[in-house]
């Protein structure tokens, strides 16, 4: 996941109020063959500590305003596909912890 800081020069909070918040981007690299990268999901609202690896699922806490919650992704496809969310967790989450 890559963090992605509002650029104040050219956001436009009137016209757009995402573009006055920090995003974030799910990038899939491949580390054999051509090592391509590839965009999974951006635009997420999301802090380091809102990814967790949970079996073959990646789960992603986002606090996207328009649809917080959990996006569970399945790590057997290549590039990783949604399977579920935004699951509603009651408040929008901040991090993740598994037990």
């Amino acid at each position: 996941m890559a963090y992605v800081p509002p650029d104040p020069a050219a956001a436009k909070c009137e016209d757009d109020w995402a573009l006055c918040f920090e995003q974030a981007t799910i990038f899939d690299f491949a580390l054999t063959g051509d090592r391509s990268v590839s965009v999974v999901e951006n635009g997420l609202h999301a802090l380091g500590p809102s990814l967790e690896v949970v079996g073959d699922e990646l789960w992603v806490a986002t606090r996207t305003i328009a649809a917080p919650g959990l996006l569970v992704f399945s790590l057997r496809s290549t590039p990783p596909s949604r399977v579920a969310g935004p699951i509603n967790v009651g408040l929008p989450p901040y991090a993740i912890t598994t037990l």
